[in-house]
């Protein structure tokens, strides 16, 4: 199916973004999943010969690595793609998803890790130490260099999340190297999975904390920057603006808020001026680019053109009752202000 750029177009006035994702350069993803997936599968072969639950753990942690890699480099290349016929927004969202299913992936890691070092407790493996040192030595430096280049990526929420996939593996590193040393100084095979369990809760709050974010973006709630009953009340404060009701904010894509609402105003030839006032008040104070509203115009009438016998509430909404030829409607506003000091009204069948 075909597309019509005009219809994604900004033009002067509106969102200063494109709803095509910037990201940053995708080589710095491509090189860390190939030097993390390499690796992996020596430390795998490592750890087998060297029976280390902390080794192979670590070896683990890497393949989810890699794969979180993967997962966030195709995301970075789905989101660039621009808006189409069937994606108005773009695929912006990509990103979040992908973040959204490493941190799966990285939950079931770490309960798989700490489900098997509590069994090692009750049976021991014997464990060579030698080996677990040198591999684990090795694997730490790997680790250090491909933390390093996805740092510098600090805006991707994908990226982020395979950024903790990456420290979490790092910390793997430092607890096998730890436990290969004490197995080789002392012989207490116990530490390989103590550092195991202790690498795992480590790495569970940064694990939650993206999939927390991620869900949240998925699930188009409200940034969590932005303090949405504030963003109300800076709109009402706006001169011009009398009241503000089906209002809301979401991302669209990863740092790019969006806000739709309906403003209430008592002269629809001052919209023009109330929505500049209100796009700089909501740029300045909240960060919000792209915004979407509709002007009610709100005026006063008499109140005799009412009667009081057609006017009742149900709660906050008042209701005036109406008719149409034969046949019977009510009429409602649904800020809870009473219908007398309204012009005009939103009208539905019951």
């Amino acid at each position: 199916m075909g597309s019509d750029p005009s219809l994604h177009a900004h033009k002067k006035g509106d969102a200063r973004h494109s709803h095509s994702k910037q990201v940053a350069n995708q080589n710095l993803l491509l090189i860390a999943m190939v030097l993390t997936l390499g690796f992996s599968g020596v430390e795998g072969a490592a750890a087998y010969f060297a029976n280390s639950l902390a080794l192979i753990s670590d070896a683990g942690h890497m393949v989810t690595d890699a794969a979180a890699l993967g997962l966030a480099l195709l995301a970075q290349i789905i989101s660039r793609r621009p808006p189409s016929a069937k994606h108005s927004f773009g695929f912006g969202r990509a990103e979040a998803l992908a973040a959204f299913v490493n941190s799966i992936v990285m939950l079931g890691l770490v309960v798989w890790t700490v489900v098997e070092a509590i069994s090692r407790f009750y049976d021991p493996h014997k464990v060579d130490g030698l080996t677990v040192t040198v591999v684990a030595g090795i694997g730490l430096l790997m680790n250090v260099i491909v933390a390093w280049v996805l740092s510098r990526d600090k805006k991707g929420v994908s990226t982020r999340a395979a950024l903790v996939h990456e420290i979490g593996d790092l910390l793997g590193s430092v607890a096998a190297l730890v436990a290969g040393v004490v197995i080789q100084v002392t012989g207490w095979m116990p530490i390989d999975a103590i550092l195991s369990i202790l690498v795992s809760l480590l790495i569970l709050k940064s694990t939650v904390s993206i999939l927390h974010e991620s869900y949240h973006f998925l699930m188009e709630g409200v940034p969590l920057h932005i303090d949405y009953l504030q963003v109300g009340k800076d709109l009402r404060n706006v001169p011009g603006v009398l009241a503000v009701h089906d209002l809301h904010v979401w991302e669209m894509t990863p740092s790019f808020p969006a806000l739709i609402g309906h403003i209430e105003i008592a002269d629809i030839m001052e919209w023009p001026a109330i929505m500049a006032r209100i796009n700089d008040m909501l740029l300045d104070k909240h960060g919000i680019d792209h915004v979407t509203l509709q002007p009610e115009e709100v005026g006063e009438i008499a109140d005799d053109e009412i009667p009081d016998s057609a006017v009742f509430h149900d709660d906050d909404t008042f209701y005036v009752q109406c008719s149409s030829g034969e046949a019977g409607h009510r009429m409602h506003t649904t800020l809870g202000v009473i219908p007398r000091t309204l012009k005009y009204w939103s009208a539905y069948m019951v």
